[in-house]
């Protein structure tokens, strides 16, 4: 115990020691500096023109900033450089936005059996392309008339900037359902929506899947399989359950736990349980989006004017929408030059990280399972 307080102690001591002797070390710069602009002429010839208490009084104050230069310089500009970066990072995920909806254009004409891609076997492969769209063989390069383009789409008043949403870019049934579905647009990201208008590319959606169906009609002869086996396995090692007529109990039905919590909880609970639903209700989310807009805005490098609102958080999110859009439309063309300069050297692009290659390797062990089923040969020739 003795020694654990003296190691406490010295450690202690240690810390104070340490800014003891950076304030010396501050005290010798300071003193170096004041000397230096004693003893530089031209400072001299131009402190002459002011009263000499003022210039006291600037020189002092002039080298306890040049210590805090000194001390922080390098940490605020490091900074800054890591906040240009974010900026950086953003516009090649918006670069990478541009590649997606070509890769979805090159999937629907690959479902509709009009193309052949090398390298894609089933459906599933483009989930997989989709977290390494930079580096995808088969779309052609992002030229400037496409990022103008997706300029326009960005400044068109519906555009989505937040991509940490984990949008299904190449979720099919997804987006195709949206299609189909009058209403559901919602479904369908509002880039394809813009580059549909702008390219026409909106009657590629509305190709049929037949790649998809054939491979759903050997993936179904595969799961009945393996769930008539599955059944059979459980019949045989669990005992029949008790017929029971009761309905189950599910805690989401609406107004059930509100019932419950009345009905068996006592006033405390009851109160506690209607604070935590009303600030639930109240808050839903805002406050953090309000922090994180506070935050982008304090990291502004520069003035960011607020419009004039009835509602000040509706004014603070158009502000900071309007400075992110204005950032990222800043950003794109030096991340498009940067793109095309990788491309010309060879080099390849952070892949992100994705959990479809499981769910790929099983799918394709099941579409193989289906047409040897089906007296069909295991490959991914129909």
């Amino acid at each position: 115990m003795q020694n654990e307080e003296e190691m406490e102690s010295y450690e202690i001591s240690k810390h104070d020691q340490e800014k003891i002797t950076t304030l010396q070390q501050e005290a010798k710069d300071k003193a170096i500096w004041k000397n230096e602009l004693m003893a530089n002429t031209a400072v001299q010839e131009y402190f002459a023109g002011f009263m000499p208490s003022s210039v006291e009084s600037f020189i002092n104050t002039y080298i306890t900033y040049k210590a805090l230069w000194k001390k922080y310089g390098s940490f605020y500009e490091q900074l800054q450089e890591k906040r240009d970066l974010h900026w950086t990072e953003q516009a090649f995920e918006h670069l990478a936005v541009i590649q997606q909806k070509k890769l979805f254009d090159k999937q629907c004409l690959w479902r509709a059996d009009k193309l052949k891609i090398p390298g894609i076997e089933i459906s599933c492969d483009f989930r997989l392309w989709q977290y390494n769209i930079l580096n995808c063989p088969f779309i052609d390069p992002i030229t400037k008339e496409e990022l103008d383009v997706y300029l326009q789409y960005l400044h068109n008043g519906n555009a989505d900037i937040d991509l940490d949403g984990g949008i299904g870019w190449q979720d099919f049934e997804a987006i195709i359902e949206g299609v189909e579905t009058e209403g559901e647009m919602e479904d369908i990201p509002e880039w394809y929506q813009y580059h549909n208008i702008y390219t026409g590319n909106d009657t590629l959606m509305r190709l049929p899947d037949v790649r998809g169906e054939k491979e759903e009609f050997y993936l179904q002869l595969w799961r009945d399989k393996t769930n008539k086996e599955a059944a059979e396995k459980i019949e045989s090692t669990i005992p029949k359950p008790i017929a029971d007529d009761r309905p189950y109990l599910m805690y989401h039905t609406e107004g059930l736990v509100d019932w419950f919590v009345k009905t068996f909880e006592n006033k405390e609970i009851i109160q506690c349980y209607k604070g935590f639903e009303l600030g639930e209700i109240d808050n839903n989310g805002t406050e953090e989006r309000i922090m994180e807009c506070v935050r982008v805005l304090l990291e502004a490098n520069e003035t960011v004017p607020i419009a004039a609102h009835d509602n000040w958080i509706e004014a603070l999110f158009e502000a900071t929408n309007t400075y992110e859009l204005k950032k990222l439309s800043e950003m794109l063309p030096q991340a498009l030059d940067q793109y095309l300069f990788n491309l010309s050297l060879g080099i390849g692009f952070a892949q992100k990280k994705q959990n479809w290659l499981d769910i790929r390797i099983m799918t394709a062990n099941g579409i193989l399972e289906g047409r040897k089923l089906n007296g069909e040969p295991e490959d991914f020739n129909f």
